[in-house]
């Protein structure tokens, strides 16, 4: 754990300005997002969580880096914006995320462990959204696989949600898979 929050703490360290524009996926599956509440998990310094709460949605971030979640609420109370923060480490094997249910859940660029994904469905109201948009296979030559979905990973440990939409936005010249999950 300490390895990643130092690897991640530097990287938002080095960034100046405010975090960049939202995710173009979570912009395209907008309309499939519930009003309400999101949790957005692997949120980093933000930038997804500025967008969700703009737009009216009670926002809660989570991440590693407490120097990312540092720079959210600095642009957040800078925005006038109120979104709430918690430092933690999503791969624990401990990890117990003890929340009431969100009307959605998102994630982006992050792989959730087994073990955060076979829990996603305590997260989520009875037909809320889980928005799930990371790296795939198709990196092999320039990114880990170990955080890359393999294909069909999605359907383990999600078998409270069914598939909504899925997309293939590519990120950076990297190749990603874009999944909209609503809860049954």
């Amino acid at each position: 754990m300490a390895d990643s929050r130092a690897k991640w703490n530097e990287k938002y360290r080095l960034r100046t300005g405010e975090p960049s524009e939202p995710d173009p996926f979570l912009v395209e599956a907008l309309p499939w997002l519930r009003p309400g509440s999101v949790l957005d998990l692997a949120c980093g310094d933000g930038r997804n969580s500025l967008f969700l709460a703009e737009r009216g949605f009670s926002v809660t971030g989570i991440d590693i880096a407490d120097v990312g979640l540092a720079r959210l609420r600095r642009t957040a109370q800078n925005r006038d914006l109120a979104i709430t923060t918690q430092q933690a480490d999503l791969e624990a094997p401990d990890l117990i995320l003890d929340y009431h249910p969100f009307d959605n859940v998102i994630t982006f660029n992050y792989r959730p462990s087994a073990h955060l994904l076979a829990s996603i469905h305590t997260l989520v109201k009875v037909g809320g959204t889980f928005l799930f948009c990371t790296f795939n296979q198709k990196n092999r030559d320039t990114f880990n696989p170990a955080f890359s979905l393999k294909p069909g990973a999605y359907s383990e440990g999600l078998e409270h949600f069914e598939l909504t939409h899925f997309a293939e936005p590519p990120l950076d010249g990297k190749c990603r898979d874009g999944y909209v999950f609503r809860k049954m």
